[in-house]
């Protein structure tokens, strides 16, 4: 079992284009159901994904989720994991996030994706899609990992990377 590192000591190990993983989210009843119901599906611990953004020294997470794609600062979250992935940030990158952003979330290509159907290629995401598909973008290449335990483990498997569960104070 992995042991929680405080947010405030690892923030500054977090890098723009780092993955950030939920199994939970504390703040929304009805948000920790749809995590439990996907957890559920997937067999997986982990139920939701973005990418964190850092600009100045804000930190981010830019993720697809209902109703749309946003950007969110990463200490409004709750406890999380994080991959590390050593990317070396190129302003081009940030292109295809932030055209991303309002953009619809998509109840139907999340069960797809659970159902390892492939996905729709349109304007609407879900939180692994929209992560794998960033990560193709940049030339990183994680195969047809559309769910978010997918996507962990495709990370985990391909990269030579750790992951550390945070734990956010509020």
């Amino acid at each position: 079992m992995l042991s929680k590192i405080p947010y405030v000591q690892h923030r500054s190990q977090i890098r723009s284009g780092d993955l950030l993983v939920w199994s939970k989210n504390d703040h929304s009843k009805l948000s920790n159901f749809i995590l439990f119901i996907i957890k559920l599906f997937t067999q997986s611990t982990y139920a939701h994904v973005g990418i964190a953004w850092k600009i100045g020294k804000r930190l981010f997470v830019i993720e697809a989720t209902i109703p749309q794609v946003r950007i969110i600062p990463v200490s409004e979250k709750d406890e999380f994991y994080h991959i590390p992935l050593n990317i070396e940030w190129k302003k081009d990158y940030d292109v295809f996030l932030l055209d991303k952003i309002g953009l619809d979330y998509s109840i139907f290509d999340a069960i797809n994706a659970f159902l390892g159907k492939r996905l729709e290629k349109d304007d609407r995401w879900q939180c692994a899609e929209l992560a794998n598909e960033f990560y193709r973008s940049i030339g990183i290449e994680f195969g047809e990992a559309y769910t978010p335990g997918d996507l962990v483990e495709a990370v985990l498997e391909t990269r030579e990377t750790s992951i550390y569960k945070i734990r956010v104070s509020k």
